[in-house]
């Protein structure tokens, strides 16, 4: 029987609509809506043209630039 994790991913950002110079926040958030345990779970995210990465915070994982 295959194994069946089932992945929701939602993305939530703090100012749709920024000026230059403003701090723009994005939080995604992964969780497993099961039944089965994932593994190896990859999620890529492209920042929109003109805003320019700063840090990043993660209560699980990592990020790769």
């Amino acid at each position: 029987m295959p194994l069946a994790a089932d992945m929701a991913v939602t993305k939530e950002v703090s100012n749709e609509d920024p000026y230059f110079g403003d701090v723009v926040v994005w939080m995604i958030s992964v969780k497993n809506i099961g039944p089965d345990k994932a593994t190896n779970v990859r999620v890529t995210d492209e920042l929109p043209d003109g805003l320019i990465f700063k840090e990043y915070k993660s209560s699980r994982g990592v990020y790769q630039n």
